[in-house]
């Protein structure tokens, strides 16, 4: 609190009975008094403060309200009250919607006009025990809202993307951040898959927040006749969040992703890398399965003897978390035929999410 060196004493002068003498020295006092008092928030008022172009404001400080103000149709109203036993900031418009600023004491980014900016929370804490994997805190609250956020170790400054929630105390991770046990953290919402605004702050933290991922084969695979076959796909190129196992991508976020499938064939009869002249490829279809069910398909794929085998299957798909993508091939023919693994004709499958 700023101390003052004159007292702002609105009873003086009295209006009787004080010489005139005194009159420039109570204007003086007076002047004084309110030069203080603007100058600790409104630059210019400070006898040092002579530069006129840096006139404005220095700090506001705002006292707590013991509730919401009355609704003014011709202004908007920035105030502070009480929640949880936490000092928040709220702003009210003249229709009398009310918007919080802050929440637990942090900044709470809140769209006024729905979709624009989205909601950055977290919960703070620390560790009660280390648990490869885990985030466990005895005296926490977690839910499945956390699931999807990520789980930053402030001292050590590493992130991880909280993936299950196991109990009220306890969450999986993606990585094993929490090494030893009475650890700070923060849970951290995860931004809106189209904000920019959110996407940045989570990536200026540190975290690689693209999901994506290309994988090949280690070997050759022989599709039987008549049946539909799960691809296999098992050397990871790269996989950025973890999201790709046993031939199966499982999105850790919600968003817009492309899915790219390149299958090359050959025939069992021989090593030629063409469709031998006893095998047909006629209506064998290449399937993108969202959660066991078919998502996507390219039909009728009727090659002949001699042909070039490599197909390329391309699409756009919508993923919540937890949605997973597998490839599928079905083969009406009775005849087998080989997917050929990875190599300068290989065949691979790479997803990524683009928003």
């Amino acid at each position: 609190m700023a101390n003052f060196t004159n007292d702002f004493d609105v009873t003086t002068p009295p209006n009787t009975g004080e010489q005139p003498k005194f009159g420039a020295m109570r204007i003086r006092e007076k002047a004084s008094a309110i030069a203080e008092r603007l100058g600790t928030m409104i630059y210019g008022f400070a006898a040092d403060e002579l530069d006129a172009l840096l006139v404005g404001f220095k700090v506001l400080t705002f006292r707590k309200q013991a509730s919401d103000p009355d609704t003014d149709a011709t202004a908007m109203q920035e105030y502070v009250k009480e929640v949880d036993g936490k000092i928040e900031k709220f702003l009210r418009d003249g229709q009398g919607n009310i918007i919080q600023l802050t929440k637990n004491g942090k900044v709470k980014i809140d769209g006024a006009v729905a979709g624009t900016l989205p909601e950055v929370e977290t919960k703070t804490g620390t560790t009660n025990v280390a648990v490869t994997n885990k985030l466990s805190d005895s005296t926490a609250e977690f839910e499945a809202a956390d699931v999807g956020s990520l789980a930053h170790n402030t001292y050590q400054n590493t992130y991880a993307l909280v993936t299950a929630l196991d109990s009220t105390t306890l969450l999986s991770l993606d990585a094993d951040i929490f090494p030893n046990g009475s650890e700070a953290y923060e849970i951290i919402k995860m931004p809106s898959k189209d904000n920019e605004l959110a996407t940045k702050v989570y990536v200026d933290r540190g975290y690689k927040l693209t999901s994506g991922m290309r994988s090949t084969k280690s070997a050759d695979q022989n599709l039987g006749g008549l049946a539909t076959t799960k691809i296999i796909f098992n050397v990871d190129t790269y996989d950025n969040l973890a999201e790709f196992a046993v031939s199966k991508f499982t999105a850790k976020m919600a968003g817009t992703y492309y899915i790219g499938v390149g299958i090359y064939y050959y025939g069992t009869q021989g090593t030629k890398k063409t469709i031998d002249n006893n095998i047909s490829i006629n209506n064998d279809t290449i399937h993108i399965y969202k959660n066991g069910a078919n998502l996507y398909s390219i039909p009728a794929l009727r090659l002949s003897a001699g042909a070039s085998n490599y197909f390329e299957f391309n699409q756009i798909a919508q993923l919540a978390t937890g949605d997973y993508i597998e490839i599928y091939i079905t083969r009406p023919s009775s005849a087998a035929v080989t997917v050929v693994k990875s190599g300068v004709n290989g065949s691979v499958l790479t997803i990524q999410r683009v928003v």
